[in-house]
């Protein structure tokens, strides 16, 4: 089970929403040997992938070249007025990747992020009503945006944030999200 440290409760909040992008990381690594995104991965966990591999990475999956292009990003998950057809996908991946990485290269400050964390958390609450519900929206989008057989993970990663004691979802009630 993923640790998160958080500083305020809407940190707390955000970190619990991405929770299970970070549980299927690390089923994903578990097993990972080759010289694709499990060696990313593995570099990322353990501290040591530099900004120009992050920055490359954001440039590759989301086409961010720079912090305004990142903020555009953030502005097209969260801030609609229409959630996508996967918000809780959007949510997930857009905290653990979008914001996450824009924090680790320096597109981003904690004070930037706030207000986008907000706007994650408040579109959770207004789409989904308990962390059931939101982890197998999250699931579901996933599938549907990339069908490689890695949904299996997703749905056991889904199970021990239900389950597990120490989840941060059994930590954090979804009523005490902050929004």
């Amino acid at each position: 089970m993923a640790l998160f440290v958080a500083q305020s409760r809407l940190e707390q909040s955000a970190c619990a929403l991405e929770a299970l992008h970070r549980e299927w990381q690390d089923r994903y690594l578990s097993g990972r040997k080759t010289k694709d995104g499990g060696e990313f991965f593995t570099m990322e966990r353990e501290g040591c992938v530099s900004r120009y591999l992050i920055r490359r990475t954001l440039r590759k999956w989301w086409d961010i070249n720079s912090p305004s292009d990142l903020h555009q990003a953030l502005e097209e998950l969260f801030g609609g007025d229409e959630p996508g057809q996967f918000p809780a996908w959007d949510i997930s991946r857009g905290l653990n990747r979008v914001i996450g990485y824009g924090l680790k290269c320096q597109y981003l400050t904690v004070e930037e992020a706030q207000p986008y964390w907000l706007e994650a958390v408040n579109l959770a609450k207004k789409c989904y009503g308990g962390w059931e519900t939101y982890g197998r929206a999250v699931v579901e989008g996933r599938f549907h945006w990339s069908n490689d057989g890695q949904d299996h993970l997703f749905r056991e990663a889904l199970h021990q944030l239900l389950t597990h004691p120490a989840s941060p979802w059994k930590r954090l009630e979804w009523e005490q999200l902050l929004a």
